[in-house]
């Protein structure tokens, strides 16, 4: 297993001046873009410790396993809550979106919770997050992701 998914990102640590949020919807989108694929290594990752021919955890391994996966549903959150604020901001959040994301969040916590540390009850909660994830960006987010586009052309 690889510490990876514990290191904070790199922008963290830059200069606060550097860190203001973008303000134009192509800036924006690129962020999000970035965070959609940073989501998606990490369910890889996640995904690939959970293998059943993976090799057994220590106890240290399990613990970072679980710390990773409670990091993941964290980034997830603050994810989905900025895109709901920059979607919001080009009038192109609908209810039906934002109340995915609830669905999403609450179903996602709700299940961590109920797998423990079942290796094959995590893979499976990992791989149901993953299909949701996938399809979300490649539905819901791409059409609200279009309709700002068009809402930030002059």
């Amino acid at each position: 297993m690889t510490a990876s998914l514990l290191r904070p990102p790199s922008q963290l640590n830059s200069p606060p001046q550097l860190n203001r949020w973008p303000r134009l919807w192509p800036d924006q989108r690129l962020l999000l873009e970035r965070q959609h694929d940073r989501l998606e290594q990490q369910l890889t990752t996640l995904i690939q410790w959970h293998q059943p021919e993976a090799p057994a955890w220590s106890a240290e391994e399990a613990g970072a396993c679980d710390h990773a996966s409670q990091i993941l549903l964290r980034n997830l959150k603050l994810h989905l809550r900025l895109e709901e604020r920059w979607l919001d901001n080009w009038g192109c959040l609908r209810h039906g979106h934002r109340l995915a994301h609830r669905h999403a969040s609450e179903t996602a916590l709700e299940g961590l919770l109920r797998c423990g540390r079942d290796r094959d009850r995590r893979l499976a909660w990992l791989e149901a997050l993953r299909t949701w994830f996938v399809a979300h960006r490649d539905g819901a987010d791409a059409r609200a992701y279009s309709l700002a586009h068009a809402a930030s052309q002059p």
